[in-house]
């Protein structure tokens, strides 16, 4: 069973899908897993495919919008903050851990959110498992070895850019996060189907 629900963090409202196995008992005591997918992706994507799963097999699984993407709030949209999405993913702890059947909660990362997993764990014992899928774990060394010392400077100009341009006007700068065609996208292979997943609308390509 799928229901929508929404938690609070920092004032900020996060809106999340909570499934459950179709026999929940609220007397009883269930395992509760948060799953999060890849960079920007949304709940709808391979999170909540995951998060169905999940219940199936009789936990309770929560993926949820991310700050500043898809339902929940968060201004500038789809601002990439890793350390505001570890916030996010301590107060769906939070959440979760107040459900009266929840018992334990632990996290599966997909891709980008192995590393927000990973820094969850290190930051908060209320985590009692983690499991991670085709993760990328970033840290300088990958992403000098992904986009080469000039690629990473001018990727940091670009932010900075952007940056100054949305505290000076209050516009935010959009950067193609995955593309076949741009080569400005953070990630570019200019190759047919490479990011298939993403681009195609009967994939993950969702609004």
């Amino acid at each position: 069973m799928k229901r929508k629900i929404t938690f609070d963090r920092d004032g900020l409202t996060l809106v999340g899908n909570l499934f459950t196995p179709d026999d929940l008992d609220e007397n009883g005591r269930y395992p509760a897993v948060i799953v999060q997918g890849s960079f920007t992706s949304v709940k709808e994507q391979m999170a909540g495919t995951y998060a169905k799963k999940f219940a199936e097999q009789g936990f309770v699984a929560l993926s949820f919008d991310y700050a500043h993407y898809g339902e929940s709030e968060g201004q500038p949209r789809q601002y990439e903050s890793p350390a505001e999405k570890l916030s996010d993913l301590q107060a769906a702890v939070t959440y979760l851990t107040g459900l009266p059947y929840v018992d334990a909660v632990g996290m599966v990362g997909v891709c980008t959110s192995a590393s927000n997993a990973v820094y969850l764990a290190a930051q908060d014992p209320r985590l009692k498992g983690l499991a991670t899928v085709a993760g990328f774990l970033v840290n300088d060394a990958v992403f000098i070895a992904t986009y080469g010392e000039d690629g990473m400077a001018a990727r940091r100009e670009q932010a900075a850019t952007a940056r100054k341009k949305y505290e000076e006007t209050g516009e935010a700068t959009t950067i193609t996060a995955y593309s076949e065609t741009d080569k400005d996208a953070v990630n570019y292979i200019p190759y047919e189907g490479a990011f298939d997943y993403y681009t195609n609308e009967s994939r993950g390509n969702v609004a």
